[in-house]
């Protein structure tokens, strides 16, 4: 039997000369099948047997599984990203991280499972006698261009038929089927780091001749050690000789979920004529009943009942009739580590009920199923250990596997993965933000997860806010030379909760305001009077907005003339948004316009309005708010209402519709959150005076652990600020909000209200929010929980202890059982001989949802930083020394 040979053409292989039959390979891309869910999994199933049942009996497939190990392409993608990046540790982490993954492709430590479908048929056109060579040419070269364009239909059905089940084919062409025939054939490549064998293609060369550089050597018959010799390594083949007896949808993966990396799966499948198939199935039967009519054998009884239940499946059209060949094919450099994966994978098919293996001992064998093996070669004529397959079973056991990988395309965060994959995270894809909940009980690593994370993204963002208590991430931020900034009730830190931050006031911020200040007048546990106070609280801020405004631009008229073209401009601005985004704000127009302001050429239209029109805009009532809100965006902290003011405003004159007495008793009770009444009105009471607008910036609560009423509203108090911040900022820059324990907030009047507006205007500002959840009991209960949940496209999932959690939380995300038992098994890091954590990365894409496992490896330069860190906070005992000698040393 001499070996496949035929012609790379117009991205098809053409076998044969004269041409005689013809393949194209398709790239598989799908999930990982194992954490793919039930429903992903039968939907995944039905798509397999219709594309099986589609096609006529013409058409022949042959599924070609190998893994390999190159990650090259997006490690070197992630390299351009690192070396773009300034100095500092940001850049380090992420050299480091690449350098790891460059080194385990090298060694050939990392694992990637690589399938690729091929789809055949025959060519039964021949020239007429008779024609010229020019005529002949140009025969063969219509019959080709037909035969490509029959292939590009394909393509089309392939995508509409496994699109809505996460899955692609990708077409292959001349280049990728001489790459994979050449690994294929010499087994050599996959030792060689960082080739690229592309300039080694000749088109107009065979097959052959392209990709094969060596011969074929016979096995020992009397130490059948290996099966042949070829391109320098020891080969064995196996065939199934019997099909699982029972199948799942995730049969396969026990092929191709193995550690091992040297081998290669090749299904070939032959769809059987309806009516052949039924006419033999119809005479084994009458053989079976021959044979059991003479010898009353059982097992005889037992195969025609099966081969009954068979022909009526196929006559009702239940099930459709194939023949396969299923071939694993093996390598390794010496004899002896070839026996030693031959016996692994033996052991593997061993252990799957039913199935059955056969190793052909002659090198006659061997080379003929070999040969049957080959990338796109369906034609072989060796058919000894062909199996009956229905479809159903053909697509459990078809080697369609991928390897977990996440977002590995443009990945900005690197992980491994199961079964030594590469895997990566993006939190902003095509420019929307991917808002993430990680959650994991105490101990399971969230600290050091977001700690990596953040490393690896921060060059991404323009500016990064970080809201917790307990200091986790401190080493971070200081290795990245950003602020922290400790919040305490006695300190010197003031953010005046009126002030707008540049930005102009707008009935959201009012709304804020007031739910921090009701939160300083008590909690009222009858909702209807804690509403009431809250919206008398309101009443009396907006007032002292309006006063504040009309007192300062009393001194400056010519600012009110210059405020009303400026807010006629801004509406109108907001006018032409809103026809792309109905909800488009007057803030968000206004940071639009000073983001935009010189192609606006806006001095030129706010110079256009006349006098006339720019008086009756200022006079008319619903406008003249709109001038006094915007008059804010340029108020500096000194000229900004203060709490003690809105105090003194309440006591000295309520208004003449409200009972002056309970007026009075609210601000009595405000007034402990003075500055000069109480601690902790230091914080909230006066002129802002630190810019919390650092590229990173993270806002430690820690100190407020003992005065949870205090810590509650400094967290919503900076939770707002950040929103404004990130408002003011251009929306084409990145940005992104860290929440530590976000329930906390609705504790404060207004504080669900105010979540579900941050969720919403953060990923419009192109802001990536993740929230943190450390006690999972209490965060289920709160109504954050919908919030969160809602709005989150992306989950990391570490280490749970409680499955009632798990299938709480699978009831937002719908997480496949194998995902969750894999959860529920996670290692604790405390019980890890070296520094990782593993976490479960799901995400709600588009097509699919994509889960799977990853892991977090701590390298030594992050372990030193945080140790260091932490050290160096230790070091706080005053000694007697330091008491002594001059202030000034």
């Amino acid at each position: 039997m001499n070996c496949p040979d035929g012609y790379f053409i117009k991205d098809m292989l053409v076998w044969g000369d004269p041409p005689q039959w013809v393949s194209r390979g398709f790239l598989f891309e799908g999930p990982d099948r194992s954490n793919a869910g039930d429903a992903g999994l039968a939907k995944f199933e039905r798509a397999v047997c219709n594309q099986l049942n589609s096609l006529s009996v013409k058409w022949r497939i042959q599924g070609q599984f190998m893994p390999d190990s190159d990650y090259r392409k997006e490690i070197l993608a992630y390299n351009v990203q690192t070396k773009a990046m300034p100095d500092g540790w940001p850049k380090k982490n992420r050299e480091e991280r690449a350098a790891r993954a460059w080194n385990n492709v090298r060694n050939r430590k990392h694992r990637r499972e690589v399938m690729r479908v091929y789809f055949s048929r025959p060519i039964k056109n021949s020239p007429p006698a008779g024609l010229s060579k020019n005529d002949i040419r140009k025969f063969w070269e219509d019959i080709i261009d037909e035969l490509h364009s029959e292939f590009e239909l394909l393509q089309s059905s392939l995508m509409n038929r496994f699109r809505p089940t996460g899955s692609s084919l990708l077409p292959m062409d001349d280049i990728d089927h001489f790459k994979h025939l050449s690994y294929f054939l010499r087994p050599s490549l996959h030792t060689r780091f960082n080739l690229d064998i592309s300039n080694q293609f000749q088109p107009g060369e065979s097959i052959c001749r392209n990709c094969l550089n060596s011969e074929m050597q016979g096995g020992l018959r009397h130490r059948p050690a290996f099966g042949f010799a070829w391109d320098g390594f020891y080969q064995n083949i196996l065939v199934l000789s019997r099909l699982p007896d029972v199948t799942e949808e995730t049969s396969a993966l026990q092929y191709t979920h193995t550690d091992l990396l040297d081998y290669n799966i090749t299904v070939n499948v032959y769809p059987m004529d309806i009516r052949k198939a039924k006419r033999k199935e119809q005479a084994i039967m009458n053989d079976l009943k021959t044979s059991y009519a003479s010898k009353q054998d059982e097992d005889l009884l037992t195969e025609f009942n099966m081969r009954k239940q068979r022909l009526e499946n196929i006559s009702l059209g239940v099930t459709t009739p194939h023949e396969i060949d299923y071939i694993f094919r093996l390598w390794a450099a010496s004899p002896d580590e070839l026996a030693r994966n031959t016996a692994r994978l033996e052991d593997i098919i061993e252990r799957i009920p039913g199935a059955r293996y056969h190793r052909p001992l002659t090198f006659a064998t061997s080379r003929k199923l070999f040969f049957q093996s080959w990338p796109g070669w369906i034609y072989g004529t060796y058919t000894d250990h062909k199996k009956y397959s229905e479809d159903k079973v053909l697509a459990r056991i078809m080697p369609l596997s991928s390897s977990f990988s996440g977002h590995l395309d443009q990945a900005e965060a690197f992980y491994d993965s199961n079964h030594n994959a590469l895997a990566g995270i993006r939190t902003d894809i095509n420019g929307q933000p991917q808002h993430a909940v990680l959650l994991g009980m105490s101990g399971a690593g969230k600290s050091m997860l977001m700690f990596d994370l953040l490393s690896q993204i921060l060059p991404f963002l323009h500016y990064t806010a970080i809201i917790e208590e307990g200091n986790s991430y401190g080493p971070l931020v200081k290795a990245c030379m950003g602020q922290t900034i400790f919040l305490q009730a006695d300190g010197e830190l003031t953010i005046n909760y009126l002030d707008t931050h540049g930005l102009p006031l707008n009935f959201s911020h009012i709304e804020t305001a007031s739910a921090i200040a009701a939160r300083m007048a008590g909690h009222v546990s009858d909702e209807d009077k804690q509403y009431l106070k809250k919206s008398l609280i309101t009443s009396y801020i907006t007032r002292l907005y309006t006063r504040t405004f009309q007192n300062w631009v009393k001194y400056r008229p010519d600012k009110a003339d210059y405020f009303a073209r400026m807010t006629m401009a801004i509406s109108r601005i907001q006018r032409i948004l809103k026809k792309d985004d109905a909800t488009t704000t007057f803030v968000e127009a206004f940071a639009y316009a000073r983001e935009n302001e010189a192609s606006l050429e806006l001095h030129k239209v706010i110079e256009s309005y006349s006098g006339e029109d720019v008086a009756r805009f200022y006079k008319t009532p619903t406008t003249q708010i709109l001038v006094r809100n915007l008059a804010y965006a340029f108020l500096t902290p000194e000229e900004m209402p203060r709490h003690s003011t809105l105090v003194e405003a309440m006591k000295m004159t309520p208004m003449s519709n409200h009972d002056a007495r309970f007026v009075r008793d609210i601000a009595t009770v405000l007034e402990t959150w003075t500055a000069d009444r109480g601690s902790n009105g230091k914080l909230f009471d006066g002129v802002t005076n630190i810019k919390l607008t650092q590229a990173l910036t993270h806002f430690e609560l820690g100190d407020l652990r003992a005065n949870s009423e205090l810590k509650d509203l400094a967290g919503f108090l900076i939770a707002m600020f950040v929103r404004q911040h990130i408002i003011s900022l251009p929306r084409s820059l990145r940005k992104a909000v860290i929440f530590e324990e976000v329930a906390r907030l609705l504790d404060i009047p207004g504080g669900e209200e105010f979540v579900k507006e941050t969720y919403a205007q953060m990923r419009k500002f192109r802001a990536w929010v993740c929230s943190i959840v450390q006690q999972y009991a209490q965060f289920k209960q709160s109504r954050i929980r919908p919030i969160v949940f809602g709005n989150a496209k992306m989950l990391l999932l570490q280490k749970q202890n409680d499955r009632d959690d798990l299938e709480d939380i699978s009831q937002v995300f719908g997480l496949p059982e194998a995902t969750k038992n894999e959860i529920m098994e996670y290692d604790l890091p405390e019980h890890i001989d070296y520094a990782y954590s593993k976490f479960t990365y799901y995400h709600l894409d588009a097509q699919r949802p994509i889960c799977g496992t990853m892991i977090n490896v701590v390298s030594e330069a992050t372990r030193k930083i945080v140790k260091d860190y932490w050290t160096k906070q230790e070091k706080t005992n005053i000694r007697p020394e330091d008491l002594m000698g001059r202030e000034a040393a």
